[in-house]
């Protein structure tokens, strides 16, 4: 029986119900709530209403992470550089066999179970996938969908075998419908999975970081005792005092669309905020490639993320504990920061991203970074730089900006 109306997908979930069906349940798995560090991304109206549901991130303590991302019409599960798909049954014929490559699809049906039922499948494959360090995927094809004569091109009906390796010592296997995990089963070697960094600080440990913390926390005399990293903003402060100002910008926000990553504890109250996602609306006579600016927030850092430029504050104590490889290609603002208040740190913020956003509505969009004052050959502390960011576009104005060492430079002749 189908459950929905004709014009609705089965998984158009609302938070409260993943909250309560899928995040809370997992909490309550011993099995795997030692594990994970939920993050789930919001899509926010400027009144910052929550309008959609982004990815729900499961990183485990050793940052692999296994997501969820809900899309109406399908739920897609990734791990170990695999992927899950389940599909609402009348959306399966727009997918089509490239869609479904290498994938496993779930071929139960799904129209027919309430929400609560299909978040408690998705949820059992969580658990099964929690932990995976490496796996693969085996397909078995059982007949083609495709009617080529009436134009119709579907993937293909498939049973799935799906081989995880984790680091437990316990073999096991589960059906799920149509698709058999094997955990641990000695089989054939597993691929191992390609393992997430940060971007940022990959050849320094946190521990470094934190160290080089308790080490100059006695004698710092800025705003920040008590260990405290001067970035540590809560979603109030980055709401009111970065977001808000950015839908206020009459030239900025006719171009944005804003989703932002909460981390969430057991009780799915929000302990920390992870990346905002700028989403630019790209003007129809444009040609501009350019579709999002990321803001990063660490407690230790910023970082800015524009294509291929990523522009990083850093604490000031945090800047003592990196060698230059950690910012190799970074542009890494170099004024005090642990002087200034968390309102003044995100109108630095605030101003930077005006600058990028408002040339985004443009035919071309090319960046040169220039490096200056290079560091004496055989340097392994992170070296002092001055910065050119020179911004092209088709706008008929030409301008620049100096914050600290970093000098914007657009549509000037180089």
């Amino acid at each position: 029986m189908d459950l929905y109306k004709d014009d609705e997908y089965c998984m158009q979930f609302t938070y409260d119900e993943i909250k309560e069906f899928l995040i809370k349940p997992l909490f309550q798995n011993e099995n795997v709530a030692p594990f994970i560090k939920p993050i789930i991304d919001f899509h926010l109206d400027k009144n910052f209403n929550f309008i959609d549901i982004g990815p729900l991130e499961l990183q485990d303590i050793r940052d692999i992470s296994l997501s969820v991302h809900f899309c109406n019409l399908s739920t897609n599960i990734y791990f170990a550089d695999e992927e899950i798909m389940l599909i609402d049954d009348n959306a399966k014929s727009y997918i089509s066999p490239s869609d479904a490559y290498k994938n496993a699809v779930y071929e139960g049906s799904l129209r027919d179970k309430t929400h609560k039922e299909i978040l408690k499948i998705i949820y059992d494959i969580v658990c099964i996938l929690i932990n995976s360090t490496g796996g693969e995927i085996h397909e078995t094809l059982i007949k083609e969908r495709d009617e080529p004569e009436k134009g119709i091109y579907i993937f293909p009906l498939c049973d799935y075998i799906i081989d995880i390796k984790n680091d437990l010592n316990k073999s096991y296997h589960v059906q799920i419908e149509n698709i058999l995990f094997r955990i641990n089963e000695p089989h054939k070697e597993i691929k191992s999975s390609t393992l997430p960094q940060l971007y940022l600080f990959k050849h320094t440990k946190e521990s470094q970081i934190l160290d080089k913390m308790n080490e100059f926390t006695a004698a710092d005399t800025g705003l920040y005792k008590d260990g405290k990293f001067c970035m540590e903003f809560t979603f109030e402060e980055i709401k009111e005092l970065l977001i808000t100002p950015l839908f206020q910008n009459k030239d900025i926000n006719k171009f944005l669309d804003l989703s932002i990553e909460i981390y969430l504890d057991k009780n799915c109250n929000y302990i920390d905020i992870g990346i905002l996602t700028l989403e630019i609306k790209v003007p129809p006579n444009s040609v501009s490639s350019i579709s999002r600016l990321l803001v990063d927030f660490n407690k230790h850092s910023t970082v800015i993320i524009l294509e291929r430029e990523k522009i990083v504050l850093i604490d000031d104590i945090a800047r003592t504990a990196l060698a230059a490889a950690d910012i190799y290609e970074n542009i890494v603002y170099a004024g005090k920061l642990r002087d200034k208040t968390h309102k003044e740190i995100l109108n630095i913020i605030y101003n930077i991203v005006c600058i990028l956003l408002n040339n985004i509505n443009s035919k071309t969009h090319k960046t040169i970074v220039k490096e200056i004052n290079k560091p004496e050959k055989g340097t392994d502390f992170l070296p002092l730089y001055d910065y050119i960011l020179d911004i092209k576009n088709d706008l008929n104005t030409s301008y620049h900006v100096q914050i600290e060492n970093i000098l914007f430079r657009i549509n000037e002749s180089c």
